[in-house]
């Protein structure tokens, strides 16, 4: 359905049935999506990526309100129409221990994610502490 992705929009889309789900495309912006389930509401951008079709979620309501995923689709599908698959950036950061997340409302949030043993051997490698 072809409609533009608003707050009232967001909040009163009827359920779909069982098993179904409902697109909304945004009238106002090629490529920005509202995919409504039986059990949530989820945002997405689609665009082509070096010649490939690329969709990414960007959050899920109440999360995320509809003005706040907007901006974060504009900056979105901006990158991937310059070549960058969010996908691809999400995958390699996870690889280096990054975490970036749609959820963020803007520009993708970096949070490391480290561990007491991480920390541990970090420090041993610097000669702070002595193994046991």
């Amino acid at each position: 359905m072809k409609s533009k992705v608003t707050q009232a929009l967001v909040e009163r889309a009827p359920r779909p049935e069982p098993g179904k789900s409902v697109l909304y495309a945004d009238t106002e912006m090629r490529g920005f999506y509202l995919i409504v389930t039986l059990t949530k509401r989820s945002f997405y951008v689609q665009s082509l990526v070096n010649g490939r079709q690329v969709r990414t979620k960007l959050g899920d309501h109440p999360t995320m309100d509809a003005k706040q995923v907007r901006d974060a689709a504009r900056q979105t599908l901006v990158g991937m129409r310059g070549s960058v698959n969010p996908n691809e950036e999400r995958r390699r950061a996870a690889g280096a221990g990054l975490n970036l997340s749609p959820d963020s409302g803007g520009s993708p949030n970096l949070v490391r994610r480290t561990s007491i043993a991480s920390l541990s051997r970090l420090a041993r490698s610097a000669g702070t502490i002595n193994p046991p």
